[in-house]
C-alpha cells in the first residue's frame, strides 16, 4: 500500500521582491517537493497582503498555497527548505485528511466556486445548508483572539468569502482539522504562556497610570469651545513624551472632547487590563 499523503503547504514569501523573483521563489518550492518524490496537484498564488502582524519588520507579505501529495518522510526535509529559505517569511504544512473531498474542497475554496448552501466541517466532509447561502460557512479555528469571533482554540463557524479572504491569508485561523488541531494545542500553550507575561506587565503600568495625567493644548473659540476636538494621536504623543508608545487604537475616548477642563480616557493596556488617564485639556497662549 502506497505511503503517499495529500498535503497543503501555505507560505508568505517576502513581497519587496519582483515578480519574477517571487514566481522563482514559487517554482524552487514546487520543483523541491517534486524533486523529493512529491507532485504537485494545484498552486494558488494569493497575492500581495498585509500582515495581520510585522515578520521580521516587514507588514506585507505575498501568499502563495500548493496542495501536493507526497511521502511523509519528506515532510521534515521541506519543512526545513523553508526554514532555510530567507525569502520565506512564514510557512505551515498540514496533512490533508479525506484525500479526494479535501482536494475538491480546497480547489473550490481556491477559485470561489464554493456551491451556495455548502459549508465544510473540521473533517472536510461537505453539507447543505439553506439556498439563500445564510449558511453557507466553514469551520475555522482561531489562531488568536478575535474580536467578536472566538479566543484562541475555539471552532467557529463563518462564511467561505471570510475565511478565504480573510482569516486564512492573514493566518488569524485554520480550516479545523484533526491536524490543525492538534498542532494549535501546542500553540495555544505557548500563547497563554506569553500573555500572561505580557498581562503581567500592562498591570505593572496600570499602577503608574494612576497617578499619571497629561496636559493638551488647543484653540479656543468663544465660550470655551475648542477648534476641533482632542484626538488619540495628540494624547499618543503627549504619552510618547513621558515615555509610554501606546498605539492610538488603544486610546478610547468615549465622548468627543470639545471644550477645555479636565477629562477620564481610557487606556487599553491588554486585552484585560484597562486603566484610566487624566486628561488636562487647557487653551493656546
Amino acid at each position: 500500500m502506497s505511503l503517499r499523503r495529500l498535503y497543503e503547504t501555505t507560505f508568505i514569501v517576502n513581497s519587496a521582491l519582483e515578480d519574477q523573483d517571487i514566481d522563482s521563489v514559487v517554482s524552487k518550492v514546487g520543483a523541491y517537493i517534486e524533486n523529493h518524490g512529491g507532485e504537485i496537484k494545484e498552486t494558488n498564488k494569493w497575492g500581495r497582503r498585509r500582515l495581520a502582524y510585522p515578520i521580521n519588520k516587514k507588514f506585507n507579505g505575498f501568499y502563495v498555497h500548493i496542495i501536493f501529495e507526497s511521502n511523509p518522510a519528506s515532510i521534515p526535509i521541506l519543512e526545513r527548505f523553508f526554514v532555510l529559505d530567507d525569502t520565506i517569511l512564514r510557512h505551515l504544512v498540514l496533512q490533508l485528511p479525506e484525500k479526494l473531498k479535501e482536494l475538491r474542497v480546497a480547489r473550490a475554496l481556491a477559485e470561489g466556486k464554493i456551491a451556495s448552501g455548502t459549508y465544510i466541517t473540521e473533517l472536510g466532509e461537505e453539507k447543505k445548508g439553506n439556498r439563500d447561502g445564510r449558511d453557507s460557512r466553514d469551520n475555522r479555528e482561531v489562531k488568536q483572539p478575535l474580536e467578536n469571533l472566538g479566543n484562541m482554540g475555539e471552532i467557529v463557524s463563518v462564511r467561505d468569502g471570510y475565511a478565504r479572504n480573510y482569516l486564512i491569508p492573514r493566518s488569524l485561523a485554520y480550516l479545523a482539522t484533526a491536524d490543525s488541531i492538534k498542532r494549535l494545542e501546542v500553540e495555544k500553550k505557548q500563547f497563554v504562556k506569553k500573555q500572561a507575561i505580557e498581562k503581567g506587565n500592562a498591570e505593572k503600568i496600570a499602577v503608574k497610570f494612576a497617578d499619571l495625567q497629561v496636559t493638551i493644548a488647543m484653540r479656543v473659540g468663544e465660550e470655551g469651545r475648542l477648534f476641533g476636538s482632542v484626538t488619540q494621536q495628540a494624547i499618543g504623543k503627549e504619552l510618547s513624551l513621558l515615555g509610554y508608545e501606546i498605539d492610538r487604537r488603544h486610546i478610547i475616548i468615549d465622548e468627543p472632547i470639545k471644550t477645555l477642563g479636565v477629562f477620564s480616557v481610557k487606556i487599553k493596556l491588554h486585552t484585560d487590563v484597562v486603566c484610566q488617564l487624566k486628561v488636562w485639556v487647557i487653551g493656546e497662549e
